[in-house]
């Protein structure tokens, strides 16, 4: 029938044949694509997810599209997906079988599944619902627009996910930021802004932003038993320190106040980058320019010809493009930077709060703690996973620390840190935890008294070292009784936390109108934690189901990005109230 156009089950294209096709009795006339197309992301999993999600709607509005409200108004449907626990793969495909119809009958429609378990996966995905038009990993979120290009153009799925390299590849590393370092170079000679390939800041935001994230590095070195994580982010891979920092200074210009630094062991940040500069003697013999990068360069002392070294001047300018100026000065062994960095952003004025996540208990060094403690910028808040109170399960867990070395860390960064909220991670029923070991962690995390924990119920992740130690599952009647117990005892000590916030003032980044309640705004203290209040009350009530009326008076309605006093009258365990003074 002219005009009509069956969109079919697509999928890949093996060795340039035709796609196989699934008959679809039904069909649908093709609209055309004069409108401007919509899209929707949904993310699954952690913030770095979030983060990528970011990433790749920046990259969407750079193409042209514009972002939908809902997933029904959307042209193209993305799900950035998470593989930790088996019931975000769950989610996943209950939300992809409610496309299935749209996805096949709309040749205009595309589905897009990125993320971690597209990283996994692959092709797999296509196996269960053959209708996804692209699938890509956790390394090319930048190629979006042109993956959905090629798919609507061939109505074929595409898939590409680049595999991780297992060898680190110092050549292409040190490539890349030495053309980095020479447009900043240029930038700062110019007074203009060069370096604008960073996804972290996208250039037409669709509203004003006064928090962001950055991602510091990609990637993990650890090798957790229940952890998939460096199968489908690959190795530690840090991006350059200067390169974060010229990031940052963008950001507090567009009027960012708030920075959250990610990575999935931050403060191991920079370790790569100081044993790739000793292992090949200093930046020395990387220095090597093309004909074409020195054609652009406009400085004589950035020129380098083709064979030859720059100066040395210039090789010292790169050193600290790549590792900071305090370590090229001071220290040049093999060592992590997140100490250096998190002092660094502290320098840049218009940055009032800095947090980050995750680290690792094994890698919190003293000069972390110190910097934390004496930069005014970095909020007293750490999360700093747990995981368990047991040697034994976490000698099994391959988390190189035991309890007492996480204890003494941690009461290191209290004794340096005034008034320190500490939250944390908790698995339960990690194989053959026994009851003694519950027991261990019990006792252990009412002895620290956490502001808060995510408690986590294994899951075991194919691929993973705990994933082949079946015989040791735990029962789940066994699973949910401990999971009662510890949330009860993490529920106490978040109320007492607190409850000894009552009556303080507390600094308030405000974020906006309550989700559940717009009588009510919303905003975080330092410690990150979540305040419910009102400029001004006309009534005793004090909860959410019962909310406050504002005053028609209030001399200020606070505004997404507002620091304010608030006077803190009451808490729950994971929230608290407060007034406007």
């Amino acid at each position: 029938m002219e005009g009509v156009k069956v969109k079919t089950a697509k999928l890949p294209r093996v060795n340039g044949d035709e796609p196989a096709k699934e008959d679809v009795t039904e069909s649908k006339r093709s609209t055309g694509q004069t409108a401007t197309r919509r899209y929707y992301v949904k993310t699954f999993g952690c913030q770095m997810n979030e983060h990528d999600s970011e990433k790749l709607g920046e990259a969407l509005l750079s193409d042209g599209l514009s972002p939908a409200e809902d997933i029904d108004q959307a042209d193209v449907v993305i799900f950035n997906t998470c593989c930790i626990r088996e019931n975000a793969d769950n989610k996943l495909y209950g939300h992809l079988g409610n496309l299935r119809e749209r996805g096949l009958l709309d040749p205009n429609f595309q589905v897009v599944v990125a993320g971690c378990l597209a990283q996994r996966d692959r092709e797999d995905l296509l196996k269960r619902a053959p209708y996804i038009d692209v699938v890509l990993g956790t390394n090319n979120t930048s190629r979006i627009a042109d993956l959905l290009r090629k798919a609507q153009e061939s109505q074929a799925s595409v898939v590409e996910v680049l595999d991780y390299e297992k060898e680190s590849d110092d050549g292409e590393f040190f490539d890349i930021t030495r053309k980095l370092w020479m447009e900043s170079q240029r930038g700062q000679e110019s007074g203009e802004n060069l370096v604008t390939n960073s996804m972290d800041l996208p250039e037409n935001p669709t509203t004003p932003r006064h928090s962001a994230f950055i991602t510091i590095q990609a990637g993990c070195d650890n090798s957790c038993a229940f952890c998939i994580v460096p199968s489908v982010r690959g190795p530690e891979v840090s991006v350059a320190f200067g390169k974060l920092i010229d990031d940052v200074n963008r950001l507090a210009e567009s009027g960012v106040t708030e920075i959250t630094l990610l990575g999935q062991n931050v403060n191991s940040y920079g370790r790569d980058i100081t044993v790739a500069l000793r292992r090949i003697g200093g930046s020395d013999n990387l220095l090597l320019g093309s004909e074409k990068d020195n054609a652009q360069a406009s400085d004589s002392d950035v020129k380098a010809t083709t064979g030859q070294l720059l100066s040395a001047a210039s090789r010292i300018d790169y050193e600290r493009y790549l590792a900071g100026s305090r370590w090229v000065s001071e220290s040049r062994r093999p060592q992590p930077l997140f100490a250096d960095l998190l002092r660094a952003i502290g320098e840049i004025d218009k940055i009032k709060r800095v947090r980050f996540t995750s680290p690792h208990p094994k890698d919190l060094r003293p000069e972390t703690i110190e910097a934390m403690a004496q930069t005014p910028s970095v909020c007293e808040q750490l999360h700093l996973p747990l995981q368990s109170g047991s040697d034994a399960v976490l000698k099994a867990m391959r988390r190189g620390y035991n309890a007492e070395t996480y204890l003494r860390r941690l009461e290191s960064a209290r004794l340096a840190i005034k008034d320190l909220a500490v939250t944390t991670d908790l698995i339960v029923g990690f194989p053959g935890e026994s009851e003694k070991d519950f027991l261990l962690t019990l006792d252990l995390v009412a002895e620290i008294g956490f502001d808060s924990a995510y408690i986590f119920i294994f899951s075991p992740r194919k691929g993973t070292r705990a994933a082949e130690m079946a015989s040791e599952f735990i029962d789940e009647e066994v699973i949910a009784d401990r999971f009662a117990r510890l949330n009860a005892v993490i529920e106490r000590s978040a109320l007492a936390k607190n409850l000894s916030r009552v009556n303080k003032v507390e600094e308030i980044l405000v974020e906006g109108l309550s989700k559940k309640d717009s009588s009510y705004f919303t905003g975080r203290t330092r410690q990150g934690k979540l305040v419910h209040f009102t400029p001004r009350y006309e009534s005793a009530s004090n909860t959410l189901e019962s909310p406050k009326a504002f005053t028609t008076g209030s001399s200020h309605m606070p505004t997404a990005g507002d620091y304010l006093s608030v006077k803190i009258t009451s808490a729950a365990p994971h929230h608290l109230f407060g007034e406007l003074i």
